[in-house]
């Protein structure tokens, strides 16, 4: 191959005395350098390890905060269900009062307080 046609990295590295062909390499020089490899990848296997775990408590805070705001939203459902269903009984039996149906209100009331604060803790962990 002429000179001007070699590809790179086709040269030969020049021998000197800094820079000898044969090198003497001894059992103690590569343990020495294992466990400085080692080390180096443990570190780094340490760090990637905790910044998975706290990813990881992040997304579990987050599911938590959404799933109570998901129930207590279908707690709140359920409860309609029951306040609708009793002010239709009360009103085909002739017996309609505000009284009769104050402990339904009541629970609603309870449940608007629930999802508000299963809202805020969701908004709180930023996925709201």
């Amino acid at each position: 191959m002429s000179e001007d046609k070699k590809g790179f990295g086709t040269e030969e590295p020049e021998i000197t005395e800094e820079r000898p062909r044969d090198r003497t390499y001894t059992r103690e020089g590569f343990e020495e350098a294992g466990a400085g490899f080692l080390q180096a990848l443990g570190d780094g296997l340490g760090v990637l390890f905790d910044r998975g775990r706290t990813e990881i408590e992040t997304v579990a805070r987050s599911s938590k905060a959404r799933y109570d705001l998901i129930q207590a939203e279908r707690d709140r459902d359920k409860l309609f269900q029951r306040l609708g269903r009793e002010v239709y009984e009360m009103v085909l039996e002739g017996e309609f009062a505000i009284e009769q149906v104050q402990q339904s209100v009541e629970d609603l009331d309870e449940a608007h307080r629930k999802i508000d604060t299963c809202d805020a803790a969701l908004k709180a962990e930023g996925e709201g």
